[in-house]
């Protein structure tokens, strides 16, 4: 997926990008009261661009599960699609994970770092911050940090603590 279509679907609204999904409803298991069994309040979206599924039956509220799915699904895309980062980007703005910006800022960050070689110190002088703020940023969402301590790890680089 290049650049483009990667922030439009990541600026897309969750009517929007749900249009680009197959959805399915599902029985969730687990506890949640006599009618978590009963009614189809798990989602699961299949999104075709990136052949992905992202799935949600974390509440008993259907509408709740496809908006945590969405943002499951806008994450996915900030952490798997790579793009060249600018030559001079605008500073990095910390965001809360309901903002609806957040997977776009958090997919820029990304993309310094991978523009960077993973070298988190140049990458967080491109972005304004220091090393220690991108590293928490990093840190916010628990795949995004196995991922880049993935990418570090075969690219032969030290390991890091995970920031608290």
């Amino acid at each position: 997926m290049n650049l483009p279509a990667r922030d439009q679907y990541l600026k897309m609204t969750d009517d929007e990008l749900s249009a680009c999904c197959t959805l399915d409803f599902y029985k969730g298991s687990g506890p949640g009261g006599q009618h978590r069994n009963k009614t189809s309040t798990g989602v699961r979206l299949i999104f075709q661009p990136l052949a992905c599924q992202v799935c949600d039956d974390a509440e008993r509220s259907q509408h709740r599960n496809r908006h945590a799915a969405l943002l499951k699904l806008r994450l996915l895309i900030a952490r798997t699609c790579r793009a060249p980062a600018p030559e001079s980007p605008a500073p990095y703005r910390h965001l809360q994970r309901d903002n609806p910006e957040y997977p776009l800022e958090l997919a820029r960050l990304l993309d310094a770092i991978a523009a960077a070689a993973l070298d988190h110190k140049a990458a967080a002088r491109t972005l304004g911050l220091s090393h220690s703020a991108l590293l928490k940023e990093l840190g916010r969402e628990n795949d995004v940090w196995l991922d880049f301590a993935a990418a570090r790890h075969a690219a032969g680089l030290p390991a890091l603590s995970r920031p608290r």
